[in-house]
């Protein structure tokens, strides 16, 4: 590098004309991974630099998050290093001297930047200078160092993200038109989630103008559903602001949505529609689209070295393969975060989650014998209602299931909708509410790890009640197939299928609400196809990575953060 020892902060004290040379002195580098820790160059090699950059820091401006997997970044913008202001990154001709730069363009992703124009070149191992153009006038230097970076950006927790609204009269087929031509689009709409760095999946779906069991007509609506990192309401603001343009187009036939809405409105109309989660289950508790990515990568580049140096590190034993493929990640700004474990919840996260399963023990220790009591009755009435329940025996039309199958099947990330009527009756309502409630207990505290009760294909699922507890839907992304995506959950988890689905009016006839049921396979099967929805438009952030190939690079990662004997490196090595 042209500079060994620089850093971000010796660049406060060397004067303006000299980090001009340093700039043009260094090389491009390689397009850094992560997250890079930011400083603003204001009057260089003057009293005022320090005081100006750490005030720029903590009120404007605190570095940039880099997307290996989309080719994008986000600057942390304000006190809090809020991700926004996105932009493409790649190489190109630098405005200052025509030599090749790693280009950082908001032309195309933000209309808040859009005549800013960055440039970066690596001055030192994971340390870049960095110049700023409005237009073709260069304004101001920033730096940027990514040597403390792990690589995932700020540690998130997941968060399901609801939006349902109900369709005007006469156009739900206009509605699916319009979301199967957003699919199909090219750029694709979806797009903005790409810029985002934030979303694991979007999808949007219509659900069609019914009955519920008192004959009152329920109209069509449309719902949209997405799983992302960080709190619901950001993600709210995202698609009230930067993803104006997707929801615009994706709720416009909706009623009461405003014509050329500003910001505010668009904003305020996404609040009144959220729909509450009721249970939500989440693969990997912790794992970001940042840290995906990366360590999808970092598999990839792995792969890359071995293919490369196959004859030199054939011959040798595994510890020291594993020795040199570490020396090579660590001399790669892309790759260097590997060699930090990843980041876990946040301390306050961890702690909240405790205290809340405390809780929920202590009080069912307290409440115990009235739970028993209440349990076993409520248990005894619904068995006397199950002897006399409907059961739906009728196929699922052929037509409907040639539709659903043109959308499924693909070996990663298959969106999955239902929804149906809960059975009439305060009790089956309440059985029901406690079924997702234990439900979502469990997602939580117990089933965070990789796999729901053994099915270890799903990536996310949700529950949600609709129309005031009368209807639920389901909503899940799955790898494989749809018919082994149901036989896990009949060979694993049956009686929990029963506990939450048997409410619904027409589901095979159970026995004391757990057993039977979604033991007979058929017609288990025929029920879920009968109230299953076709997705027209959807998103995956990691399209050709399954469940299982995402624990595989996060243990690969793994293996990476310290050294490892020939027996360990040789298993370590097998997951290349």
């Amino acid at each position: 590098m042209a500079h060994a020892s620089s850093t971000a902060q010796e660049f406060l004290r060397i004067p303006d004309s000299e980090l001009d040379d340093l700039f043009r002195r260094s090389p491009a580098g390689r397009i850094p991974v992560g997250d890079g820790e930011g400083t603003f160059i204001i009057a260089p090699a003057s009293p005022v630099a320090a005081a100006a950059a750490s005030l720029a820091r903590r009120v404007a401006w605190q570095g940039k998050i880099f997307d290996s997997g989309t080719g994008t970044l986000r600057n942390k913008v304000g006190p809090l290093g809020t991700p926004a202001i996105a932009a493409k990154v790649y190489y190109g001709p630098s405005r200052f001297d025509a030599n090749e730069a790693i280009i950082l363009d908001y032309s195309g992703t933000s209309r808040v930047a859009r005549w800013i124009r960055d440039e970066i070149r690596e001055v030192a191992p994971g340390v870049f200078l960095g110049m700023v153009y409005w237009s073709n006038h260069r304004i101001l230097k920033f730096a940027l160092d990514f040597t403390h970076a792990k690589g995932d950006g700020p540690t998130p927790y997941q968060s399901a993200v609801t939006v349902r609204a109900p369709l005007r009269p006469g156009t739900s087929a206009e509605a699916l038109q319009e979301l199967a031509r957003l699919q199909s689009a090219a750029p694709p709409i979806t797009g903005i989630f790409d810029a985002l760095q934030n979303v694991h999946f979007a999808r949007v779906l219509v659900i069609p103008d019914g009955e519920d069991l008192s004959g009152r007509p329920i109209p069509a609506s449309l719902v949209y559903a997405a799983d992302v990192d960080g709190p619901a309401r950001r993600h709210l603001h995202d698609l009230g602001t930067a993803g104006a343009e997707f929801t615009d187009s994706v709720f416009r036939h909706c009623e009461g949505f405003p014509q050329a809405p500003a910001a505010g409105a668009r904003l305020a109309w996404l609040r009144r529609h959220q729909v509450r989660t009721g249970a939500y289950y989440v693969n990997t508790v912790g794992r970001g689209v940042q840290q995906v990515r990366g360590e999808a990568h970092l598999h990839e580049a792995l792969e890359d070295i071995l293919d490369q140096r196959r004859n030199e590190l054939g011959v040798l034993p595994p510890a020291q393969i594993h020795r040199i493929l570490r020396d090579e990640i660590r001399s790669r700004t892309d790759l260097a975060f590997a060699l930090s474990r990843a980041r876990s919840l946040p301390l306050l996260r961890r702690y909240s989650e405790k205290a809340r399963l405390a809780a929920v023990l202590l009080l069912l220790i307290a409440f115990s014998p009235v739970l028993v009591i209440a349990v076993v009755g409520g248990l005894l009435a619904i068995r006397w209602r199950e002897i006399r329940d409907w059961v739906a025996t009728e196929r699922p039309d052929p037509a409907a299931v040639r539709i659903l199958r043109a959308q499924e099947d693909s070996p990663t990330a298959n969106p999955f909708a239902a929804f149906g009527v809960i059975k009439a009756g305060r009790l089956r309502q309440a059985s029901t509410i406690v079924a997702v409630w234990s439900l979502d207990a469990a997602a939580r505290h117990v089933f965070n790890r990789g796999s729901l009760a053994g099915v270890t294909s799903i990536h996310f699922a949700r529950w949600v009640f609709l129309d005031e507890h009368r209807r639920m839907a389901f909503l899940s992304i799955y790898d494989g197939s749809l018919e082994s995506y149901m036989d896990d959950f009949i060979d694993k988890v049956a009686w929990g299928l029963n506990a939450v689905f048997s409410n619904g009016q027409g589901y095979p006839r159970t026995r004391f609400l757990l057993l039977d049921g979604a033991r007979n396979e058929q017609a288990f099967k025929n029920y879920l196809r009968r109230h299953q929805l076709t997705v027209p438009l959807r998103y995956s952030a990691y399209p050709q990575l399954t469940a299982v190939n995402i624990e595989n690079n996060a243990r690969i990662r793994q293996g990476l953060t310290r050294e490892l004997d020939d027996k360990e490196a040789q298993l370590w090595l097998a997951r290349l």
